[in-house]
């Protein structure tokens, strides 16, 4: 799963690529909706790799460059579920 700004959702269907650890990743588009930021469980903070709700949040603040206050958590973001369904090695040039 992942989290965005409003101005360029994915969409649903179809694959993209991404590249990480130095490989090009094939995801599949499964949903984009936008939900509230408050309304992130316990669960979805843990599939996003933080251990709780308080460090997604104080880790979503940081990389937007946000403080957290009272309207921190109303804001409406997209959440982009996907599954991965497979890799390749980078290209090497073609040599030996």
């Amino acid at each position: 799963m992942a989290r965005q700004s409003p101005s360029d959702p994915a969409s649903t269907g179809g694959l993209r690529s991404l590249w990480l650890f130095g490989h090009p990743w094939r995801l599949e588009i499964l949903a984009v909706y936008q939900e509230r930021l408050g309304d992130i469980s316990e669960d979805d903070a843990r599939a996003e790799g933080y251990p709780s709700r308080a460090e997604y949040f104080q880790a979503f603040a940081r990389i937007n460059r946000q403080r957290i206050g009272d309207d921190f958590f109303e804001q409406i973001i997209w959440v982009v579920r996907f599954q991965v369904v497979g890799w390749s090695a980078p290209y090497n040039g073609g040599g030996a």
